[in-house]
């Protein structure tokens, strides 16, 4: 997990909203903020104008604070409340706009999108490590501490909440949503959507955009004797008999999958 961020705070300043330039990532990964309107947050800066600094660049690009940057614009505020942040590098840039974005609500397509880019990331400084020959060694970026055999994957796919299997199918699954788009078939793509971000459909999602079917439900074959197994064993047997009735068929197959990869 990352051990430190780029600082955010270099001092309070105001400034013309209209020098303000939004940064395409955020859009890339949440979408037009025209598409998502937050009423509270509109009545509020037309009421009370912002209260909540931006964070931007050193060249005026918007980091975080989208959304208030937009409405400001919207009434034509004269001055607007900014922070510059530390972060030298563009990918030190990008992963800060996911940071102060962790709290938001999030579609699992939104996440996918923010795993590609941490991945990156991710892959980009275990490169730089391997040319330094030392960990201990500086580069260009050292922000990261990485855990002895983390792989970037994993390190990438834990910051948005999810195993790096998990995030590698969304990841397959939100590439064909694009293709679909590129393509022209908006209404397939829209279905591949809907279906990778209801609750638990990063698998279903993926099995579409692949073309896979769904994995056989098979029972363990039933053995009479448990000889073998201590009394312990027994009562973790039974336990995982009444949790296994208890699951649902998707579930059981999901499980299934999983012992299998």
């Amino acid at each position: 997990m990352s051990a430190r961020r780029p600082d955010a705070q270099q001092g309070l300043k105001h400034i013309d909203p209209l020098l303000l330039t939004p940064h395409p990532l955020n859009d890339k990964l949440y979408g037009d903020v025209e598409r998502f309107i937050d009423e509270h947050l509109r009545d509020s800066i037309k009421e009370q104008g912002i209260l909540v600094p931006l964070t931007i660049t050193k060249d005026n690009v918007i980091v975080s604070g989208h959304s208030r940057w937009f409405w400001a614009s919207r009434f034509k505020l004269k001055t607007i409340p900014v922070i510059v942040c530390n972060a030298k590098t563009e990918d030190q840039i990008e992963e800060l706009i996911i940071h102060c974005n962790r709290q938001r609500d999030k579609t699992s397509e939104q996440k996918a999108r923010e795993f590609k880019v941490l991945d990156r990331i991710q892959k980009d400084r275990a490169k730089k490590r391997m040319l330094a020959g030392k960990k201990s060694e500086p580069i260009d970026d050292p922000k990261e501490i990485i855990p002895e055999g983390a792989q970037a994957r994993d390190i990438a796919a834990a910051e948005v909440g999810w195993s790096g299997k998990t995030a590698e199918k969304a990841v397959v699954v939100v590439d064909k949503i694009d293709e679909l788009e590129a393509g022209g078939k908006v209404d397939e793509a829209q279905d591949l959507r809907a279906t990778l971000n209801k609750k638990g459909g990063v698998s279903e999602a993926h099995r579409k955009a692949t073309g896979a079917t769904r994995p056989k439900l098979t029972l363990l074959k039933h053995r009479a004797d448990h000889s073998f197994l201590n009394a312990d064993e027994v009562e973790q047997l039974d336990q995982l008999k009444v949790l296994w009735k208890k699951c649902g068929e998707y579930v059981r197959a999901a499980f299934l999958e999983l012992i299998d990869g």
